[in-house]
């Protein structure tokens, strides 16, 4: 008997893992507007490059090269997504358990307080960034942040390893632990 409900467990955690938390319903995902996307390159380190990032959507600069959208989500306040252009896994978009795994990591994250606080799921690990500790508004950034990575075009077509967001000036990295693609 302690077996089944071991085994039944077992399986639940899986699905529960593996399926993509859906986007809240009371959010309007229906009028964001792309309205800037670039390429930050770290290896020149021009000032010049640099200036010409939103202030929002320089994550790693400095640091490192990586492509960014930043987007309009209403009431005068916008988001960025930006996928780091080093080690990703190839062309194609992440899906199945990856893709869920990805999406749950960042729900989690999204409820957490606390600057060195982290989220796991499968492969995929999320924490806060740039002097964030907690989420203000945890519904629409979990949904801007499912939007930029399914819509935004900075993050389709690679499978990147690394994704930097923002909302509101609140700083997340998500990063794919997983040594092989």
């Amino acid at each position: 008997m302690q077996l089944t409900s071991v085994l039944v467990s077992a399986i639940l955690a899986t699905i529960a893992t593996s399926t993509p938390t859906p986007m809240p319903s009371t959010i309007d995902l229906t009028t964001i507007k792309v309205i800037s996307t670039g390429f930050y390159n770290g290896s020149s380190g021009s000032a010049s490059d640099l200036a010409a990032i939103p202030r929002e959507c320089a994550f790693n600069a400095g640091r490192g090269s990586f492509h960014y959208s930043q987007f309009d989500v209403g009431n005068a306040h916008t988001a960025c997504i930006a996928s780091e252009d080093v080690n990703d896994c190839g062309s194609g978009d992440w899906a199945g358990s990856e893709y869920g795994d990805m999406i749950n990591a960042m729900a989690q994250q999204v409820t957490k307080d606390g600057q060195f606080q982290t989220s796991r799921t499968g492969r995929w690990m999320t924490g806060f960034s740039i002097g964030t500790t907690a989420i203000r508004e945890r519904e629409p950034y979990f949904a801007y942040f499912q939007w930029g990575i399914d819509f935004s075009g900075s993050t389709k077509g690679r499978r990147y390893r690394h994704f930097f967001f923002s909302y509101d000036f609140q700083y997340t990295d998500v990063i794919d632990q997983g040594f092989l693609c």
